[in-house]
């Protein structure tokens, strides 16, 4: 989208209505798009700007979501969509930065860090399943941090641009990122919500490992031809390697194991659902709440945006030989 860095470059404004986005720069871009930092100047505030190439369908699914109060459930909150320069808008409000960026600096996670990152995951695919929608696209680059500072681990998902209502999922219809995708899209066979549980369980093991789960032999999207292949790195061959890797845990770990077991079961009729997940003994609200980091855990100094580090949600990186 050429034109699009261009008029960033040349700081142009983006009409809209009674608004104007004064767009300041880029927070990235791919098949789908670009997102821009914004400047709102009715309201004087920043916000993400997300400029698609063609009519989407992400803007009237957004609509319907915050109907429902979304942005209470661990969902992006949208403002609104708008046309612009044959482009479609969507305004939504500024988070930090997304967890696998997080990831990237943080490499694996201990225990009493993805706990709550997976309780909210948890509750927001229980709201998403309640107002019959799949995201269908389920990643750490789709879930962001609020703020890594004033709001340590909580986090949104974001990126509605594969999401459809269950009833209109077609057989085939979504091509997500492979490595997180569930066998049944693969195959082509039917799917519905249970497809999003199988990618929380792909991001639950890559949040303990620091690595993915599943390598796709070639990379990008799951295509339609469907010939793609996935592999378990190194010799993980079952979940109860990586407990029996890591003797010095005991319970926890266990318990987190089990979890994923029935996150990634090949059944998607069999697979845990979102409400089944918030009572599995993993995510236990009095475990919980222990586990929660607090506002004084950060470091006494102003919050400055996207750009921000915070150490002290960075663990020691974790090593799990895999050779």
């Amino acid at each position: 989208m050429k034109w699009f860095q261009d008029f960033v470059k040349a700081k142009g404004s983006i009409p809209s209505g009674f608004n104007s986005y004064q767009v300041q720069k880029i927070l990235g871009s791919g098949s789908y798009g670009t997102v821009a930092l914004c400047h709102k100047s009715n309201a004087d505030q920043k916000v993400a700007l997300k400029v698609v190439k063609n009519p989407d369908r992400e803007g009237p699914l957004m609509s319907y979501l915050s109907k429902f109060g979304s942005a209470s459930h661990h969902i992006v909150q949208w403002f609104c969509s708008f046309n612009f320069n044959g482009h479609v808008c969507h305004e939504y409000e500024l988070l930090d930065i997304s967890l696998g960026d997080f990831l990237e600096q943080s490499s694996a996670l201990p225990l009493h860090h993805i706990r709550p990152i997976l309780t909210q995951m948890a509750e927001g695919l229980k709201f998403l399943k309640s107002v019959n929608v799949i995201h269908g696209d389920l990643k750490p680059d789709n879930i962001m941090l609020v703020d890594r500072v004033r709001k340590p681990l909580q986090v949104k998902i974001v990126d509605f641009g594969l999401a459809c209502p269950a009833n209109l999922a077609e057989q085939g219809s979504f091509f997500g990122t492979l490595c997180y995708s569930a066998p049944e899209m693969a195959v082509g066979a039917p799917v519905h919500f249970a497809l999003d549980m199988w990618s929380l369980g792909c991001i639950a093991a890559q949040l303990f490992l620091g690595q993915q789960l599943f390598n796709p032999t070639n990379s990008g999207k799951l295509s339609s031809s469907r010939s793609a292949k996935m592999r378990r790195p190194g010799p993980i061959e079952k979940l109860e390697d990586i407990f029996m890797r890591n003797p010095h845990h005991h319970g926890d770990l266990h318990l987190f194991v089990d979890l994923m077991k029935r996150l990634l079961d090949m059944d998607p009729d069999s697979r845990i659902d979102p409400q089944a997940m918030l009572d599995h003994p993993f995510i236990n609200p009095s475990l919980l709440l222990q586990s929660l980091p607090t506002i004084q855990d950060a470091p006494a100094k102003e919050f400055h945006g996207a750009g921000n580090t915070t150490s002290h949600l960075v663990p020691q990186h974790r090593t799990i030989s895999l050779s």
